[in-house]
């Protein structure tokens, strides 16, 4: 009876403890549970309005489905906050607590895992044919050898039945590339958690003080932009004496850094392309040994760093944000960088412009976008309920219109990475929450603000004003703002999408990463001028037969043909 009693008085403390813990964060636990019903509340009126409540619909009984997932550093540090201010653990997510009271659906991790393990991971579950009920898989090739030995569900039905209308647009933006990508022999297996495709798009950001201060011009050529390289370096702007300003910043991956300059050409060294109704590896074209050249003269002209093929991004970005380069090609969330640059320099002031071309007369620079995500998620071919996926899929796109999108999505930059299907959304999201923040400028009505709009308002409100301004800013007040760029861009078609997006055969999972690498080494040779540019291209293409790219051209084109009868 002792011993019965001091078992209890243990769960008695225990409980208290727990208690405790969640008394000690005020109302930070009333907070998390009054946004997850605010969640369910404003679904069930929204897809009420849509005429989709079935498609929401809970279980008439609990369910239990298991999942896996995956963290960053970023994920763990979040998760160190949310458990001490809401008591939200791995186990206990604001996903899967929304689950349980939105579907009556209990679910439960199988594992967590570093990102770089997850891969490994889940193809252990694969071969031992004990996977979880859903699952993303990130890899094309693993989810073909899912379906193909029959692991996984084939959701094509499933898809015309329960995918709400919000998530087909997401899905379907793209032109359905995502969804080609999972589907074989007709059928679909998994469904896209997608990303952006803009994120992609390559813009080049300058130093407008440093322009105005030599009272230069935008750069609309290259040849214009070589000689503002020039300008800059010799103006010696952190006045140091010393010759170490650098025109253009690039690192040892090249393709991130200088993906604008090749596009000018018409150059797209990371994707196949269309030429003559069959498809070519657009490193191997005419167009790309011009860039090379360019690229070049730049470095014999002291326009790049000499030792940039071994600079990691983080290096060369260091050049730029200590005021010893003013160029730079990169994503727009380099905007966030010049805050930094700001704080070392406060008259630093950086923006975009359009992609300078080849000549005046040449044609606005195109460029090539990739279908871009997580991977798709996959429903054991075990699971009872595989339409579950697309009601976690309702629940976590949705998350993105309401008014708490920031905490479901970037509380702490990775929320949404605690959910077990992701989350996806437009292709062209970036872009449309850019029009609907000038929208909002221009009218003063925050009500249509929804989805990613919503919480870059927010961002743009907030301490890090300056440096959202650079990407999201109101256009009337101030020019270069990168998302207009890309706004632009799409307007005009200038934007267009690989043609290849087929799984890679087992030769081609063979030699690609050979082929890959021979290829960075043979342009780096040629831009650093220890192989003239002719004979070093002509060398790479001898090496590109060699290696198996003849061979994978023409299954890459018989793929394609089938694609286009």
């Amino acid at each position: 009876m002792k011993k019965a009693r001091t078992m209890i008085l243990v769960f008695f403390l225990s409980v208290c403890l727990c208690s405790a813990s969640f008394a000690e964060s005020g109302g930070a636990r009333g907070e998390w549970d009054e946004k997850i019903d605010t969640l369910i509340s404003s679904m069930r009126r929204y897809y009420a309005e849509n005429g989709e409540t079935d498609k929401i619909a809970p279980y008439d009984e609990p369910i239990s489905l298991s999942y896996v997932n995956y963290y960053e550093p970023m994920t763990q540090d979040a998760m160190n906050r949310f458990t001490e201010e809401y008591g939200e653990t791995w186990d206990r997510t604001r996903w899967t607590e929304a689950a349980r009271r939105l579907y009556n659906m209990n679910l439960t991790a199988s594992w967590w895992v570093a990102d770089h393990q997850y891969e490994q991971r889940l193809r252990m579950d694969i071969l031992s044919g004990k996977l979880p009920d859903i699952f993303l898989v990130s890899s094309q090739e693993d989810l073909q050898t899912l379906a193909q030995s029959g692991q996984i569900w084939d959701l094509s039905e499933l898809y015309e039945q329960y995918a709400t209308q919000m998530d087909k647009a997401s899905w379907e933006s793209d032109g359905g590339y995502l969804l080609k990508m999972a589907t074989f022999d007709g059928k679909l297996y998994g469904i896209p958690a997608g990303l952006s495709d803009t994120d992609l798009f390559s813009y080049i950001w300058i130093r407008r003080d440093w322009l105005d201060r030599l009272h230069l011009e935008k750069p609309a050529t290259l040849e214009e932009l070589k000689a503002v390289m020039l300008a800059f370096q010799a103006a010696d702007f952190d006045g140091n004496g010393i010759d170490d300003t650098i025109g253009l910043g690039i690192d040892k991956d090249l393709y991130y850094t200088t993906r604008g300059i090749f596009a000018a050409f018409g150059a797209y060294p990371e994707y196949w392309e269309q030429k003559d109704g069959r498809l070519v590896w657009g490193g191997t074209t005419e167009e790309t040994r011009q860039a090379l050249s360019f690229l070049a003269g730049l470095y014999a002209d002291g326009c790049l760093d000499r030792e940039f093929f071994t600079k990691a991004n983080s290096d060369m970005l260091e050049y730029a944000l200590s005021g010893r380069c003013g160029i730079v090609y990169g994503a727009h969330w380099l905007g966030m960088s010049w805050g930094d640059a700001r704080e070392a320099d406060p008259e630093a002031d950086w923006f975009c412009i359009d992609l300078p071309k080849v000549s005046a007369d040449a044609p606005d620079v195109r460029q090539c976008l990739q279908p871009y995500g997580h991977g798709w998620v996959a429903v054991s071919r075990k699971c009872p309920y595989p339409e579950a996926v697309f009601k976690l899929f309702a629940m976590a796109d949705y998350s993105w219109y309401g008014a708490d999108s920031g905490w479901w999505i970037y509380d702490e930059n990775a929320s949404w990475m605690l959910s077990p299907v992701h989350v996806c959304c437009s292709a062209w999201e970036n872009v449309s929450a850019y029009r609907m923040i000038q929208e909002a400028y221009r009218s003063g009505d925050l009500t249509p603000l929804h989805f990613n709009a919503l919480a870059y308002w927010e961002k743009l409100h907030s301490d890090n004003a300056y440096e959202w301004s650079l990407m999201f800013g109101n256009s009337a007040e101030r020019d270069g703002i990168a998302m207009e760029i890309a706004s632009q861009a799409q307007e005009k078609g200038l934007l267009f999408y690989e043609p290849y997006y087929g799984p890679q055969s087992t030769y081609m999972q063979d030699h690609w990463n050979t082929i890959q690498e021979e290829q960075l080494l043979a342009f780096i040779r040629i831009i650093i001028g220890e192989v003239p540019v002719n004979e070093g291209f002509d060398a790479w293409l001898g090496s590109f037969g060699s290696l198996g790219g003849d061979r994978i051209t023409e299954e890459v084109n018989a793929w394609y043909a089938r694609q286009n009868p």
